[in-house]
């Protein structure tokens, strides 16, 4: 062998070695820093009263390829369908003129069709509407005074994401509700080297790796909970799932990551309009959860006031009952953690399967979440979020006109 090839050899060899080397270092890195898998939960009897098919998971702000999304509507509902959701509420992006969709079955999930509306100062969200005679756009109060005189529920889609053009910057409207989580959102605070990392960790634990780039929206829950002390604002989280250019995250481990838990009197019947009918309802009046079933599941949860007159639920408003207790379950799992909080202030948290708190003689909102892990990292997102109670005069005129728009007064 010559001597110049000896020398191409030893290179060879020695960047052979070193892209090894970094081979191995960059598997060790990604194995060592990947999300936890679910966690196992402790079971209870909490649970037993939330195991029934009166909640149903599903998943809210979709786009398919009528907009800016890559999936079909068959295909949106399959994934549905093999992450276990009972329901998808889609939001392409228009102008309302087109006459939304009826709600149609799709083997077994229901899919509703939506809009998303840009207006000067954000994304509004709208369901449950009729087509508008003219296009919707401009200003955020006009859309959101449109939306309601059209019938719909509206809600602030991504309203505190990074990205000046996509943030709700007008908080003097009457909006029905907020994301207050958003997958779009999520990554955006994001460095670029957690980001690499979730690319890597992507193929091993995708709906794993979705929900660590969540963190708990510290000022937008704030946010949230001052409105509530005025009106009803309900709080959903928005999957937000385009898939394009590319195709990660999927569909199916968006709504794998997470979804909203609605509460319904009654089962499913599998009669679409009337249980789009029911899903809207319960909507409009926070009878809904939000669980991040990638942190540990099931996500079952009970939140209620229970009184001598009959118990209170989410979204509901209480005289001021007494005696009354608020009540808070969930199937823990080990180092979680009930909370419960009053216009905005954590007022009490138990390692406990149950949570149990005399209602106070003063007007306030009272809501619940179950954390992870809570002493470990305080800025960790809830693995549940409940929607309000309000007790006395808390939220109440809002509450009293939309009540009496859906009985038809």
């Amino acid at each position: 062998m010559g001597r110049g090839s000896l020398a191409d050899f030893v290179m060879s060899q020695s960047a052979v070695r070193s892209v090894g080397g970094a081979v191995i270092v960059l598997a060790l890195l990604t194995v060592l820093t990947l999300p936890d898998s679910p966690l196992i939960n402790q079971k209870n009897s909490v649970s037993s009263e939330q195991t029934t098919t009166s909640v149903v998971s599903g998943a809210f702000h979709v786009h398919t390829t009528r907009s800016d999304g890559s999936g079909t509507i068959e295909e949106i509902a399959g994934a549905a369908a093999r992450a276990g959701l009972s329901f998808v509420i889609i939001t392409d992006h228009g102008d309302g003129t087109r006459p939304p969709d009826p709600p149609r079955y799709y083997g077994e999930v229901l899919l509703l069709d939506g809009l998303e509306v840009s207006t000067t100062e954000g994304h509004y969200l709208a369901m449950g509407h009729q087509a508008a005679p003219y296009p919707l756009g401009g200003e955020a109060r006009d859309v959101v005074e449109d939306i309601a005189r059209l019938g719909g529920f509206g809600v602030a889609a991504h309203p505190f994401s990074t990205k000046d053009s996509l943030g709700w910057k007008d908080w003097t409207v009457p909006i029905d509700g907020i994301e207050w989580l958003n997958t779009d959102s999520a990554w955006r605070d994001e460095s670029w080297l957690r980001l690499v990392l979730a690319m890597l960790h992507y193929p091993i634990r995708p709906s794993e790796t979705i929900a660590s780039l969540f963190s708990r929206p510290i000022e937008g829950l704030a946010r949230w909970d001052t409105l509530t002390q005025r009106r009803r604002v309900v709080a959903l989280a928005g999957a937000d799932a385009h898939v394009r250019p590319f195709p990660i995250p999927s569909y199916e481990q968006i709504f794998r990551s997470f979804g909203i838990r609605v509460q319904l009197e009654t089962s499913l019947s599998g009669d679409s309009e009337k249980d789009a009918a029911a899903l809207l309802t319960a909507l409009r009046q926070g009878r809904v959860y939000t669980a991040i079933d990638a942190l540990a599941r099931p996500g079952y949860f009970s939140f209620y006031i229970e009184s001598l007159t009959g118990d209170v639920h989410a979204g509901e408003v209480a005289q001021m009952p007494a005696p009354a207790t608020i009540v808070v379950g969930a199937d823990l799992p080990l180092n979680g953690e009930l909370r419960l909080f009053q216009d905005g202030s954590l007022i009490a948290q138990t390692t406990q399967a149950s949570l149990r708190f005399p209602v106070g003689n003063q007007p306030a909102t009272y809501r619940a979440e179950a954390v992870l892990s809570p002493s470990i990292n305080s800025s960790a997102i809830p693995w549940i979020l409940s929607n309000p109670i309000c007790v006395g005069g808390a939220g109440k005129t809002l509450i009293d006109r939309q009540v009496g728009e859906t009985a038809g007064t």
